[in-house]
């Protein structure tokens, strides 16, 4: 259920299906719920003010986890060029 769903919004709008769309795939990808919680009323709260764990943290191989190590490398590489001209 949608943010806007829950805190009783009279405008809810397509946002919302991009809401339900965007769980569905994270459920279908990484086979657990954007938001953890317990109970009915955790998982309102979670789901109307925290954020979803990072899907390259949860699927380490997923293009998202794939870029931030390419990243990092690349990181990496750029700071041993700059050790190497002082």
């Amino acid at each position: 259920m949608a943010p806007e769903q829950l805190t009783g919004a009279h405008a809810i709008d397509a946002r919302a299906d991009v809401f339900a769309l965007a769980t569905t795939m994270y459920r279908a990808l990484t086979n657990v719920f954007p938001f953890e919680a317990n109970t009915v009323s955790e998982f309102l709260h979670a789901t109307t003010w925290r954020e979803p764990r990072r899907l390259d943290d949860i699927v380490p191989d997923s293009p998202a986890g794939a870029r931030r190590r390419r990243r990092a490398r690349s990181l990496c590489t750029s700071g041993e060029a700059l050790r190497g001209r002082t």
